[in-house]
């Protein structure tokens, strides 16, 4: 992952409540770069993509500490003024989650690619590297708001798989 402006979270020790906000994030995605959007802010941005949000419902949190494992129930709710419905939301979760995977298949066959040339120009590599930036862009298209995906979103995913198989072929093809 690159170099971030945001700083891991700790939760102080001192006495008292602490507050700590969650990263409600899955795993960032296997991005060939990363970067910041021109809202960030010192410290506290991380760098784009991250990985698809989750979703409302119901979670577990746990706290290791001391040796010790504190698990207690999280619930996610929608913020109020999101009108979406939870199968929207699923939908766009599900695009999301079948982005990310899209990223790592490229990301995987883009080093397999790079290894069999030993770091030579490549043309299918070049491809691999740009699909994997379309993807990114894509993603945060499809995350950057809370509704349903739009059928060009999924035009564009759809056409964006298959030029990756099409890779992803000549990539196992190379000796």
């Amino acid at each position: 992952r690159a170099c971030g402006v945001a700083q891991p979270a700790r939760v102080s020790a001192a006495a008292g409540m602490p507050r700590f906000v969650w990263d409600l994030h899955y795993p960032d995605p296997a991005a060939t770069s990363f970067d910041y959007p021109i809202s960030a802010i010192f410290h506290d941005t991380p760098p784009v993509p991250q990985g698809p949000l989750a979703l409302p419902g119901r979670y577990s949190v746990r706290l290791s500490t001391n040796g010790r494992t504190y698990e207690r129930p999280l619930l996610v709710k929608i913020d109020p003024r999101v009108k979406t419905s939870q199968s929207g939301l699923e939908a766009q979760f599900a695009l999301t989650q079948s982005i990310a995977a899209a990223m790592q298949a490229d990301f995987d066959a883009l080093k397999r690619a790079r290894d069999k040339s030993h770091g030579a120009a490549n043309a299918t590599a070049d491809d691999l590297d740009e699909i994997n930036g379309d993807l990114a862009a894509m993603l945060g298209a499809v995350d950057g708001a809370d509704a349903w995906p739009t059928s060009q979103q999924q035009s564009a995913f759809v056409a964006l798989n298959k030029r990756l198989a099409s890779d992803l072929k000549k990539v196992d093809m190379q000796p």
